[in-house]
């Protein structure tokens, strides 16, 4: 037996109307006192279109995770930031390795030569950069690859002339120093220096393509 949520009256159980005072009681069950519970079938079916809500929202966001650790985006990624970290570590051989699975994964994708090139050039290593690039460069046409190559010929060729630059301000400091003890006039010394550091620049200005 069940009881109306508005006057209070015994209703039959699975009646749809209070047979006192007409209120629409089919949705809903009264215990004494008033308090009104949903019916266990509204229960259960509410519960059921939660799981299954649930489960698709699982299902997909599982189905997204798979297919990404799958895809070659993050297989190349993978590879790259392995490549890196063997160049910080010294292990120049198995970055090599490392990078060509990352290019052989899709070859034609700009996007990984220029992550490759950049690795080299945070760590110094323009030449090897500028290797990557024009591999890329062959296999893609990128205008993208092809001017980024430029910018590293202008960095390697600085980079060439700030190294030679360093030692030979060495042994000219050295050289100086030996020449004042016994005596011989510097200056054309000087002048000899001042023309192979000119020389070294023009020559490495035209091997690496800056300005």
């Amino acid at each position: 037996m069940a009881f109306c949520g508005k006057c209070g009256n015994n209703v039959n159980n699975g009646a749809a109307f209070c047979n006192k005072c007409g209120n629409n009681i089919g949705a809903m069950r009264t215990q004494p006192g008033g308090e009104h519970t949903p019916s266990l079938q509204k229960i259960n079916r509410k519960w059921l279109i939660e799981f299954i809500m649930a489960f698709l929202v699982l299902m997909v966001a599982g189905n997204f995770v798979v297919a990404y650790f799958n895809s070659t985006t993050y297989k190349v990624n993978r590879y790259v930031k392995e490549g890196e970290n063997h160049i910080k570590a010294g292990k120049h051989l198995d970055a090599v390795a490392s990078f060509d699975h990352a290019v052989r994964l899709d070859p034609a994708r700009e996007k990984t030569y220029l992550s490759i090139a950049d690795k080299y050039a945070k760590n110094g290593r323009y030449a090897e950069g500028i290797a990557v690039l024009m591999v890329g460069q062959s296999a893609t046409g990128s205008d993208k690859i092809k001017a980024k190559i430029k910018d590293y010929q202008a960095l390697a060729g600085q980079q060439v002339i700030d190294f030679v630059g360093e030692k030979v301000d060495k042994g000219v400091e050295a050289g100086t120093e030996f020449l004042n003890e016994i005596g011989v006039d510097t200056d054309a010394l000087d002048k000899a220096v001042e023309i192979g550091t000119d020389a070294v620049k023009t020559v490495s200005d035209w091997f690496f393509g800056g300005n």
